[in-house]
């Protein structure tokens, strides 16, 4: 893991080979660098260029524009070329590791990641890209395995926030999901092979609320839930491939309530009304 190894893993702020991951920064200044042109028209005894006839006209200094300082950090098995400005990263800044292989690649500005930020594996291949603004992630963050994309997030002040998909390893869509402020939120939706829906969920604060359905390969309804605040709550349907109903049962924060049990035979379940009918006939419970 790199020093920018909490990139889209919702970690604030990354220190500067901040993690003991065997990977070397390099920082390289934009040719925009504030070092800025020096010398300037040049002056006749008489005074300012130009200022008198006959004076020597000015010429242009043709002299490079400075180059942003850069300092060489050794920390543990990292190896850091920086771009500095007033004593912090700031510019384009490339992390090695020991064997010398590019890990990542990204822009600081004033001492915190702000702008594209890329994770590179040992073979060169890009594993994670990511958009960071004042040192956390802000935007979209892909997750590659073998060079092909694996899940692609997207974050506001570095919470997840928006929607995430997944892949499988031919690229086909594994699962949808919603994000809000960093937790599970809304619709989502989970595929088998060739993207058929396996199971629809709703999400709310990050736990199950609303309906949850299984299906089963012939795209029929397998299982159907209902959830509460992470629980389950109210009916639960079992059907097989045909749609005949096999089981059928209610939930009340989580809990069987008996009386369902027994309506999944054909009855329904006791109301309170029912019990008292049944004490004055005798009847118990």
């Amino acid at each position: 893991m790199s020093a920018l190894a909490g990139v889209a893993a919702e970690r604030e702020g990354p220190a500067l080979g901040g993690d003991a991951s065997g990977a070397a920064v390099a920082g390289r200044g934009t040719p925009s660098g504030t070092g800025g042109q020096t010398g300037g028209p040049a002056e006749t005894p008489g005074g300012q260029a130009g200022a008198t006839p006959g004076a020597r006209q000015a010429e242009t200094d043709t002299t490079p524009a400075a180059a942003p300082a850069r300092e060489r950090i050794e920390q543990g098995r990292l190896t850091a070329l920086v771009t500095l400005a007033g004593g912090v990263p700031d510019g384009e800044v490339e992390e090695y590791r020991a064997d010398g292989s590019l890990a990542m690649r990204g822009v600081f500005r004033a001492g915190a990641l702000h702008g594209p930020v890329q994770l590179f594996d040992e073979a060169g291949r890009v594993v994670r890209t990511a958009v960071f603004a004042h040192g956390v992630p802000h935007g979209e963050t892909v997750v590659y395995e073998g060079g092909r994309p694996a899940m692609r997030m997207m974050f506001e002040a570095g919470k997840q926030h928006g929607p995430t998909v997944t892949y499988g390893p031919g690229g086909e869509v594994m699962a949808r999901l919603g994000y809000l402020g960093g937790e599970l939120h809304g619709p989502a939706s989970h595929f088998g092979p060739g993207e058929r829906l396996v199971r629809s969920e709703e999400y709310r604060a990050g736990v199950l609320h609303g309906v949850v359905v299984d299906y089963h390969p012939n795209g029929a309804v397998m299982q159907k839930s209902h959830y509460q605040e992470g629980k389950l709550h109210g009916e639960q349907v079992t059907l097989d491939p045909a749609g005949k109903v096999l089981a059928r049962l209610h939930f009340r924060e989580g809990v069987p309530v008996p009386e369902a049990q027994a309506a999944g035979k054909g009855r329904k379940p006791a109301t309170l009304l029912d019990r008292l009918r049944r004490r004055v006939r005798g009847g118990g419970r």
